[in-house]
């Protein structure tokens, strides 16, 4: 329905699923479904709401230990900030593009490193730092041997034109 544009009924869907998981002691739903539900309220211009949707998961996982989501969550907690504050906020989206990059790492989760790692080389070459947004790009690319068309490696292989 938020993909439709229909953020109004979207948004009650979302958020009557995440209470309805919430009240059963479960957080799994939370925890996967938060960042869906921060985005969807930005496009209906939620900022604040946003907010604090995204600052309640990444507590709510840390608070869990439930590691599994860390990664996507602090990503596109950091890709939330930069759209919302700019440069203002592009230490603390580093923060978070870093923490995720580490997370995905050290689970071998190669698609959540490779979307880490673009947020992370793209925030660092509109800072002019080419050079190590390309080495941090490069080879994690090359480990990928199938995949080529999926959104992600696209978007990789796209920016690490752009830092050539």
């Amino acid at each position: 329905l938020i993909e439709l544009g229909r953020f109004d009924e979207g948004l009650a869907e979302l958020e009557a699923g995440l209470a309805e998981s919430g009240a059963s002691g479960s957080s799994l739903g939370f925890h996967a479904n938060a960042p869906a539900l921060a985005d969807a309220l930005v496009h209906a211009g939620r900022w604040q709401v946003a907010t604090e949707r995204y600052e309640q998961a990444v507590q709510a996982i840390e608070a869990s230990g439930e590691a599994r989501f860390v990664a996507h969550v602090q990503q596109r907690y950091g890709e939330f900030l930069l759209a919302r504050d700019g440069a203002a906020a592009a230490a603390a989206a580093e923060a978070c593009f870093v923490k995720a990059l580490e997370v995905a790492r050290a689970q071998g989760a190669r698609w959540w490193e490779l979307r880490s790692a673009c947020s992370l080389a793209r925030l660092w070459h509109h800072q002019g730092k080419r050079r190590e947004a390309r080495e941090l790009l490069e080879p994690l690319v090359a480990w990928f041997t199938e995949g080529f068309n999926t959104r992600d490696l696209k978007e990789a292989l796209a920016l690490l034109a752009e830092l050539r």
